[in-house]
C-alpha cells in the first residue's frame, strides 16, 4: 500500500502527528531550559491524550481542542527563543526587497498626525478575525461537508506544526519591537494604541496573561490562516468563494500597517498556507461528499 493511500484511508497518522508535536516541544523545552516544570509535564500529558484512539466528534475536533491548550502549556518558551532572535538580517531583507520598511512608510502616510481614523477600526476588526474565524469555518464545514472538514483540519495541523517549528528554528522580532529596541526609527505600537482607543483592551496585559511568544513574526500566521481558509472555502463555494480572499488581503495590510509583521513575514506565511493546502488536498479522500451526503449529526 502506498503512503498516500495509507494516509488517505487511515486516521491513525493524525494521532502520531499530534504525539510527535507535543513530544518534540517538550524535548526542546527540556534541552534549552534545563528544568522540569509542571507545564512541561502538562505538555507530555497532552501528547498522551493526543495518542489515545477516539471516535466520533471527539476524534474530529481533537486538533481544535488540543492545539489551543498547547499554547497555554508553552508559556515561557518565548523567553528561551528570544535569546537568539533574528532582527538585523530581517530588516536588511525587507529593505533590499522593498527599498525601505513598508510599516514606517504606511504609518507616515496614514498616521502622521497621531490621530485615529475610521480605517484604524476597520483594520482592527480584520485583525481580530484571526481569533475566531478559523473556528467558525470549522463548524460550518463540519456540518456542511464532512470530508472537506477533514481536509481543513489536516491543513490546520500541518500549518500549526510548521509555523511552530519555524519559530523555534528562526525566532524573529516584529517591527514594533525592533523600534523599541532601537533597530528601527521610533514608531508607535499602533495595534496596542488602536485596541486601547477602540476596544479599551490592553494588549500587553493580555499577551502577558496568555504567555504569548512575541518573537514569532516569521511566518505570519495572521496572514497564513485567512489565506488557507479562503482556499478551503473556494473548494466549497467554487468561484463564489473568491470573495473570501478579501480577508487575507485586509488582514495582511493591517498587520504591516500596525507594525506586527514585515511584508516578508506575510509572503512566507502565504507560502506556508499554500503548502499546507497543497498537502491536505494531495492526501484527501478521492471523493469529497456533497452536503446532501453528510447528515449534520455529532455521531
Amino acid at each position: 500500500m502506498s503512503i498516500r493511500r495509507w494516509i488517505t484511508e487511515n486516521h491513525r497518522y493524525r494521532q502520531l502527528l499530534y504525539l510527535a508535536f507535543f513530544v518534540l516541544i517538550a524535548v526542546y523545552w527540556l534541552v534549552y531550559s534545563r528544568q522540569i516544570s509542571p507545564k512541561l509535564l502538562y505538555l507530555l500529558a497532552l501528547g498522551v491524550v493526543a495518542a489515545i484512539p477516539l471516535k466520533g466528534w471527539l476524534r474530529d475536533w481533537r486538533p481544535f481542542l488540543l492545539l489551543p491548550l498547547s499554547y497555554g502549556a508553552m508559556q515561557g518558551i518565548g523567553s528561551v527563543l528570544s535569546e537568539h532572535v533574528n532582527v538585523i538580517n530581517v530588516i536588511q531583507w525587507e529593505k533590499s526587497l522593498f527599498g525601505g520598511i513598508p510599516t514606517i512608510q504606511l504609518q507616515e502616510r496614514f498616521h502622521a498626525n497621531g490621530s485615529y481614523a475610521w480605517y484604524d477600526a476597520v483594520f482592527m476588526s480584520f485583525y481580530l478575525t484571526h481569533y475566531f474565524f478559523p473556528y467558525l469555518v470549522a463548524i460550518f464545514l463540519y456540518f456542511k461537508r464532512r470530508a472537506l472538514y477533514h481536509l481543513y483540519t489536516d491543513g490546520f495541523i500541518v500549518l500549526a506544526v510548521a509555523g511552530f517549528f519555524t519559530y523555534v528554528l528562526f525566532p524573529a522580532m516584529p517591527p514594533w519591537m525592533a523600534s523599541e529596541q532601537g533597530f528601527l526609527p521610533t514608531m508607535p505600537h499602533l495595534l496596542v494604541e488602536v485596541a486601547q482607543q477602540a476596544l479599551h483592551v490592553s494588549f500587553p496585559s493580555l499577551y502577558q496573561t496568555l504567555g504569548a511568544n512575541q518573537v514569532a513574526a516569521m511566518p505570519s500566521m495572521h496572514a497564513a490562516w485567512p489565506l488557507f481558509i479562503a482556499l478551503c472555502l473556494t473548494l466549497f463555494f467554487r468561484w463564489k468563494g473568491l470573495a473570501w480572499f478579501i480577508i487575507p488581503v485586509m488582514v495582511s495590510l493591517a498587520i504591516v500597517y500596525f507594525g506586527e509583521h514585515y511584508i516578508i513575514d506575510v509572503v512566507i506565511g502565504y507560502l506556508y498556507a499554500l503548502a499546507a493546502f497543497g498537502i491536505a488536498v494531495y492526501f484527501r479522500p478521492k471523493k469529497i461528499e456533497s452536503p446532501s451526503h453528510v447528515p449534520p449529526t455529532l455521531s
